[in-house]
């Protein structure tokens, strides 16, 4: 109960202890007071809580009292609820007037509800009723998921990482991704009680989620619902992780989401719980570090580095980090770099470089950079090898078969499309030439035929415009000049020389198209020589052994060099090549140890 009701209801039974009326029945000689106690004495009262929202009394019938003492009774009695009778009920009561008025009563706080006040002066029910509002409580929180929760999210272990064996699918978010939208509970609607104070409602109880790793929030206003909401946000791709509190996976059950950017996995296959999706793909937007093996003819996609401590033998594994392996026997991309101790019957492709350290074999390699470095003082063992790269470097190798290096393709490719680009060019833009100097002879065509028509006090602007188109010629006025001076003569000049303004505005604008063409080239020219740079870097480093039945092809272009093996023995490589691209030929540098000087 508020305070101002605590005082109200202390006033009310303070004026009934001073008047210490008793009062049975009442007629035409009652007074006021008796009959305000008559009414009191009659009281019936309904709550919520300790508020009281309703009070019922009964009047005197109207008959046995006059009608201005009933009225004054009936004022008294409201003004201990501090409600004014409004003037037509208070006419209608002066006058014995048997009828039903209900009206309502402000409250005494603005924003309130009224209360509803009712007067009955029926002879057979007599009676005054106080209606409050009973407060709204307010609604509670809710969630709503905007992943896929309805699958188990695995068990997580003590060291972080997880078992992937329970559940039926990954659970994955990418950067962005909304994964939960939280609306907050509503405080409710105040009540009023029928002393006109308020009624504090029981607010909504909110969701409550705690939020781990990787997670960030937005919080919002939904105009239909009234309420605030928050969104919870995937700060980066990985694998969501809810914590049901042990209670079934439905949303009003999450105690705890956030997103790993790191599992680890026994193995990676058919046998891993069912982690494959469809047509056969395990896909997984965190990094994957797996103690066994990567097997099974499926893909695995990564959106983040794949560590193998065993074998990979997948399909295609297709990670946009580093694939670090012991042994690869599959087909591998790379967003960044490839680092293994052996590989065979493997195509990879990585987008900064490719590492073996022990043994290569029946391979297909690309990459920008290819190193292969022994280990240990134990050589590199290679053999059937195909290498797409610019940078090639192979020590303490023992070549046992034939190893092809195609050197710089991407690059080759790219310089012969600039060529064709800038011969295309070259042929538009000698032909924006000829058009030009077709369009300046037509121009001073047009200047005689007009200069011989014209009388003696024009002449001398034919003159001036022939300067003017002479100077659009030698491009010693830029177009932009020429374009507003042309623009100006016309608003000058007479129709006469609307001929000769016009060929000057054609001769701009192939002037225009033909320095277009111009900047162009400039362009494709700046590439070019920046692909040469490029070029002239290219290196094959080969330090080794080669077996008699080894091989070293090194294409580049329309170039090769080729180092086969001796019958009689092993045979010493020492070799560092290089590309000139001014002359289209692989070329053999002095030596290992002089490059190597140079480079630092």
């Amino acid at each position: 109960m508020t305070e101002q009701t605590n005082q109200k209801k202390d006033e009310h039974s303070a004026q009934d202890g001073a008047e210490s009326l008793i009062v049975d029945e009442i007629n035409a000689d009652s007074t006021v007071p008796e009959i305000v106690q008559w009414i009191r004495d009659g009281i019936e009262e309904e709550r919520t809580g300790s508020d009281i929202t309703r009070v019922v009394m009964d009047l005197p019938p109207v008959r046995r009292i006059p009608g201005n003492k009933n009225l004054d009774a009936i004022q008294q009695i409201l003004n201990e609820y501090a409600i004014k009778l409004p003037l037509e009920v208070v006419n209608a009561i002066t006058h014995g007037q048997s009828d039903e008025f209900t009206f309502s009563a402000p409250s005494r706080e603005k924003y309130l509800r009224p209360r509803t006040v009712l007067i009955n002066t029926a002879p057979e029910v007599s009676t005054l009723m106080i209606s409050g509002e009973e407060p709204v409580d307010g609604l509670p929180g809710y969630a709503e998921a905007h992943y896929d929760f309805t699958v188990k999210s695995g068990k997580i272990f003590s060291d972080g990482s997880i078992d992937f064996r329970e559940i039926n699918m990954f659970p994955q978010a990418s950067e962005g991704q909304l994964l939960l939208r939280i609306f907050a509970p509503t405080e409710g609607v105040a009540g009023t009680d029928v002393y006109g104070w308020r009624i504090v409602p029981v607010p909504g109880e909110p969701v409550r989620i705690a939020f781990g790793d990787n997670i960030t929030t937005s919080k919002n206003y939904d105009e239909e619902e009234k309420r605030d909401y928050l969104d919870v946000i995937a700060a980066k791709p990985g694998i969501i992780v809810t914590d049901f509190g042990g209670n079934p996976p439905r949303v009003e059950n999450i105690q705890e989401i956030s997103i790993q950017n790191r599992i680890e996995l026994e193995d990676i296959d058919f046998s891993t719980g069912n982690i494959s999706g469809d047509g056969g793909e395990l896909r997984c937007t965190a990094d994957v570090a797996v103690k066994g093996d990567v097997r099974g003819r499926f893909a695995v996609l990564i959106e983040g580095m794949l560590e193998v401590k065993g074998t990979v033998e997948g399909e295609v594994v297709d990670a946009s980090g580093e694939v670090i392996a012991h042994f690869i026997r599959s087909c591998i991309r790379s967003g960044r770099f490839i680092e293994s101790v052996a590989a065979t019957h493997a195509k990879l492709t990585a987008a900064e470089y490719i590492k073996i350290t022990r043994e290569f074999t029946h391979c297909h390699l690309r990459s920008p950079e290819v190193v292969f470095e022994g280990s240990g003082g134990q050589p590199v063992l290679c053999g059937s090898a195909r290498i797409y790269t610019e940078q090639f470097r192979l020590e303490n190798g023992e070549i046992r078969n034939c190893i092809e290096i195609i050197l710089g393709e991407k690059l080759i490719k790219q310089l012969q499309d600039l060529d064709k680009s800038n011969q295309r060019l070259e042929a538009l833009i000698a032909s924006e030439e000829t058009h030009l100097k077709t369009r300046a002879q037509t121009f001073a065509k047009k200047l005689q035929l007009t200069h011989s028509l014209l009388p003696d006090n024009l002449k001398k602007v034919v003159l001036g415009l022939k300067k003017f188109g002479s100077a659009i010629l030698s491009e010693t006025i830029t177009l932009e000049d020429a374009s507003e001076k042309i623009a100006k003569l016309q608003n000058s000049l007479g129709p006469e020389f609307n001929v000769i303004l016009d060929q000057l505005k054609r001769m701009i604008r192939i002037q225009a198209t033909r320095q277009e063409k111009l900047a162009k080239q400039e362009e494709l020219i700046k590439q070019r020589e920046a692909l040469i740079e490029e070029l002239q870097k290219m290196r094959v480093y080969i330090r080794g052994k080669l077996t008699p039945k080894g091989q070293v092809i090194i294409r580049c272009g329309e170039s090769e060099k080729k180092f086969l093996g001796d019958d009689r023995g092993d045979t010493t490589l020492d070799l560092v090549i290089g590309y000139d691209p001014l002359q289209g030929q692989l070329i053999e540098m002095e030596k290992w140890e002089e490059e190597e000087e140079s480079d630092n």
